[in-house]
């Protein structure tokens, strides 16, 4: 039996927009559905090395599409570097999809012909396998990933309905106090209608 039409569509490689993102598998499906992770630092450094030219158009604002989400009066979409040198440190956010799908927007900057190439590059190589593993996500299992320094995503899946095989995995989003200085679009960069949507999980505060 084919599984859901989502399921059969890998996810390529990205980072979301939190600190951390902790994923725990609670289910498998028929096949299929290994998670990849990937060293973005590491891809950063290779493209510095192979295509500097590249890597500086990351380093400018590029354009990213909201999906939709943006709050009330904002537009649909946003800018950020994918490259970022903060006092010393490198951060990096990347979802190649978000910033082609900016283009929809009449309004959003146009993207250069560098930056995407610089995509590709980007995309292909985290694909290639030099930098990344997978893992075969079994029940139980937790992953649990630093958003600026690494890339995720999945290979295509399968499930069987009828038998009961269907993939389900639990998606959390982290904000750490560890980190105290990053650059300015990561501090409090959740518009205000998910602000009314965040939870807390400290130990400090519970009972209250």
């Amino acid at each position: 039996m084919r599984g859901n039409e989502i399921g059969l569509v890998g996810l390529d490689y990205h980072c979301d927009g939190s600190d951390l993102i902790g994923l725990m598998c609670l289910r498998t499906g028929v096949s299929g559905g290994l998670s990849a992770v990937a060293n973005s630092v590491a891809l950063h450094n290779a493209l510095v090395r192979e295509r500097p030219d590249l890597a500086a158009e990351l380093y400018k604002p590029q354009p990213y599409d909201a999906r939709g989400e943006q709050g009330p009066g904002r537009k649909g979409w946003y800018a950020m570097p994918v490259f970022t040198n903060h006092n010393g440190r490198l951060f990096i956010r990347l979802i190649a999809p978000y910033i082609l799908a900016s283009q929809r927007h009449e309004d959003a900057p146009r993207l250069t012909e560098k930056a995407r190439e610089a995509l590709k590059w980007m995309t292909e190589a985290a694909n290639d396998g030099r930098w990344s593993v997978m893992m075969d996500f079994q029940p139980g299992d937790m992953q649990f990933v630093n958003n600026y320094h690494v890339l995720h995503g999945r290979t295509p899946y399968e499930d069987d309905r009828a038998a009961g095989k269907i993939r389900h995995l639990k998606r959390l989003w982290l904000e750490t106090e560890v980190l105290a200085d990053r650059p300015a679009w990561f501090r409090n960069t959740v518009s205000d209608h998910w602000k009314e949507k965040a939870v807390i999980s400290r130990l400090d505060a519970l009972g209250t």
